[in-house]
């Protein structure tokens, strides 16, 4: 392969190459967690999707934050780079090590990943990589030959390392090629896939948007990054020790006596399932990871209280029989970018008392008051309208309960 100059205009490494990839291994399956002694060390190894730009942060500040919110605490990224390129990012608060190359092709990578995984012995790697090879008009073949020569230097520095290895995000300069990429890659996974040292593909670009996920046609912008975060978290969550427990909360009653005017969100609900990531108070729904979301928005209006699903979702409440009525607004969130399409139901003691028409991502707030005078056990669901689930970010803005009939109940 020629040496080139990348496409971003910043200078490569030296493009020596290695030897060609040995003998390869069949797949392995039903492969248990392995459990790490000490902080386990995660190297992020890629070109500028790993990098990123300031002051933007990268998908690395979403996935760090993530697992720190989750109690997955004693991790360490490792990497020989810092920070992003060109400056500091706007929100410096993660370990901002990295192994991510501005503009390298996978060539210019696989010489130099023997001596970082000797150097940081990484664990666990997060490896996004072929982009700048495709843009610079390498073949598939070569690049999945140098991506193979990658995994086994990296097992040179750690014999038992673990690689989460990506189908790259899709670009607008070169869409059949990185297709056709992207077909090779679960070939070359399953070749190098050991029992001591798994290859877990990770989909990066399976409802990767170039509209929305992107600020130029090929790096990602915030949505982007948190996708890509999202996506690695849910593969390392399996391979992670068990997360620090929480802070236990006081307890409470199964049936919560309630006066007043409460708001959804200062309640534990006594069971929650959602479509996507876990159900969020006071935020929208996000891309799947815990507190990924963003402050409640409906075609423009902003709310600070609420409950941010995904359809299909269902929240169960159990009250004391108290409360008079239940109010909400409900609509999806601007996140979506006016996508989407959802249908809300309420249940009161398992019986249907609401039910809407189908609301979609360009549709006006819909205010709802419901009487629920007796009631015990109040049930929130959203469903997709029947056309797959994409963008059904559904949010009840300001869901709440009442436990006297005031004169005037303001919605």
């Amino acid at each position: 392969m020629q040496s080139s100059v990348p496409v971003d205009g910043v200078s490569s490494a030296d493009s020596n190459r290695i030897a060609p990839i040995g003998p390869e291994l069949v797949r392995v399956e039903a492969l248990e967690p392995r459990q790490f002694l000490s902080a386990t060390r995660i190297m992020p190894l890629g070109d500028s999707i790993t990098e990123q730009f300031a002051p933007r942060e990268s998908y690395r500040y979403y996935l760090w934050n993530s697992l720190q919110s989750s109690g997955f605490r004693d991790i360490d990224f490792v990497g020989s780079l810092r920070g992003v390129l060109g400056g500091a990012p706007a929100d410096a608060n993660f370990d901002l090590d990295h192994e991510g190359h501005t503009g390298w092709r996978a060539d210019e990578l696989a010489a130099k990943t023997e001596e970082w995984a000797r150097t940081f012995r990484p664990d666990i790697v997060l490896l996004h990589v072929g982009t700048n090879d495709i843009l610079q008009g390498q073949s598939v073949a070569s690049t999945i030959n140098e991506l193979g020569q990658i995994i086994d230097c990296l097992r040179i520095g750690n014999p038992n390392v673990t690689i989460l290895f990506s189908k790259i995000i899709p670009n607008q300069q070169n869409p059949s090629a990185t297709a056709a990429l992207n077909d090779a890659i679960p070939n070359l996974v399953n070749q190098k896939n050991r029992s001591e040292s798994r290859v877990i593909l990770v989909d990066q670009s399976a409802g990767f948007d170039l509209n929305r996920d992107t600020f130029d046609g090929l790096h990602p912008n915030e949505s982007g990054e948190r996708k890509i975060a999202s996506r690695f978290f849910t593969e390392l969550q399996p391979l992670l020790s068990n997360p620090a427990p929480a802070p236990v909360p006081a307890p409470v009653p199964t049936h919560v006596p309630l006066t007043g005017t409460t708001f959804l969100n200062e309640l534990n609900w006594s069971s929650a399932s959602n479509g996507l990531g876990p159900v969020e108070k006071n935020r929208s729904v996000g891309e799947g990871l815990p507190n990924d979301g963003q402050t409640q928005s409906i075609r423009g209006r902003r709310y600070g209280r609420g409950l941010g699903t995904h359809a299909g979702s269902r929240i169960d409440y159990r009250l004391d029989g108290k409360q008079k009525w239940f109010a909400a607004e409900l609509g999806i969130d601007d996140e979506t970018g006016g996508g989407g399409s959802v249908v809300y139901k309420v249940y009161a003691d398992g019986k249907r008392i609401f039910s809407s028409a189908i609301i979609r991502g360009t549709d006006p707030v819909q205010l709802i008051k419901l009487r629920i005078a007796g009631v015990r056990k109040l049930t929130l669901i959203v469903s997709d309208a029947g056309d797959g689930s994409t963008n059904d970010h559904a949010n009840w803005a300001n869901a709440r309960v009442v436990s006297y009939v005031p004169s005037r109940l303001t919605i």
